[in-house]
């Protein structure tokens, strides 16, 4: 019975920080890098909203 050798291929997570992992390691960390910054662009988009829609209504109400 053989194994596979899988190659060793550097991580530049902030987890790893360069070391070398494997190619499955590496991948899963880059996708859990890549969600982490989606779920920052929301937050950040729904903040941004929230700020311009209370803006918004402070603005309507010294307007009228």
């Amino acid at each position: 019975m053989s194994t596979k050798l899988r190659p060793k291929v550097p991580c530049d997570c902030k987890k790893c920080n360069g070391k070398l992992v494997d190619t499955r390691t590496r991948k899963k960390h880059y996708e859990e890098e890549k969600q982490f910054q989606s779920s920052m662009k929301k937050g950040k988009e729904k903040e941004n909203r929230s700020r311009s829609d209370s803006v918004d209504s402070s603005y309507s109400s010294q307007v009228l």
